[in-house]
């Protein structure tokens, strides 16, 4: 009985302001709606970037630390004896090969 009271207060001609009211609030819902399925979806997309760079992030962290292990490898004493002993074929001086120079 309730709803019939409605419906016919809402096609009575008195009523006008009140459906134009009750449309636009209707659309406001609908409209806001929408949006909230519109931001989480870029909250989605953006989360998902987020992991992916910080993916990427943790990967070049990882390859910049073998990088200054070979780095290390590389500087060490042994290394470059080894270098120069082999490849520039040097030795080392002996005691009457000792040259020193005062100032």
């Amino acid at each position: 009985m309730m709803n019939f009271r409605i419906i016919k207060f809402m096609t009575s001609r008195t009523s006008i302001k009140f459906r134009c009211l009750f449309f636009s609030l209707w659309i406001g819902v609908v409209a806001s709606s929408l949006f909230v399925v519109h931001v989480s979806n870029t909250c989605r997309v953006l989360t998902n970037q987020i992991s992916n760079l910080e993916r990427e992030a943790n990967i070049l962290q990882e390859t910049w630390g073998k990088y200054l292990l070979e780095k290390g490898t590389h500087a060490s004493l042994n290394n470059i004896e080894n270098l120069a002993k082999n490849t520039l074929n040097m030795k080392n001086p002996q005691k009457g090969e000792f040259i020193a120079i005062f100032p």
